[in-house]
């Protein structure tokens, strides 16, 4: 369920898992957002997309600025809002191109996916000798 942006605005003394799911409402309707822009021309689609989403990175940047101070300093709340400072910049660039994706899901799985590689066959090394065959049991 996504809660209204007027609502998230005026928010006040709400406890850190309240914070919490507004800020993840407002990342759900970016999601939203770009979901149903999925199927517009590429010109259109960057327009639109930008467009709809500055509205809400805009109440982002504001949640973030009433709430950094307010998050425990070593909770994962903390660490959320200091990661979306430091990287804002780079997260802001999908505004620019329609062609960059909100998430890096492909990037995750393909690292997913090399590591996995690499663990197998490290045991698969570790499992036979230097000709390939497995040794035999003493």
């Amino acid at each position: 369920m996504l809660v209204p942006l007027e609502a998230i605005l005026l928010a006040r003394d709400s406890t850190e898992q309240n914070r919490a799911f507004e800020a993840l409402s407002l990342i759900g309707r970016l999601f939203k957002i770009d979901r149903e822009c999925r199927d517009l021309a590429l010109p259109e689609r960057t327009r639109t997309r930008a467009q709809r989403s500055k509205l809400v990175l805009d109440v982002f940047d504001k949640w973030v600025e009433r709430n950094r101070d307010a998050a425990e300093p070593r909770g994962p709340l903390a660490a959320g809002i200091g990661y979306y400072q430091n990287q804002r910049t780079a997260l802001h660039r999908f505004l620019d191109d329609a062609r960059l994706r909100l998430d890096n899901s492909i990037s995750e799985q393909q690292l997913r996916n090399a590591v996995l590689g690499r663990d197998n066959w490290l045991r698969y090394e570790n499992e036979t000798d230097s000709a390939g065959t497995r040794p035999s049991a003493p």
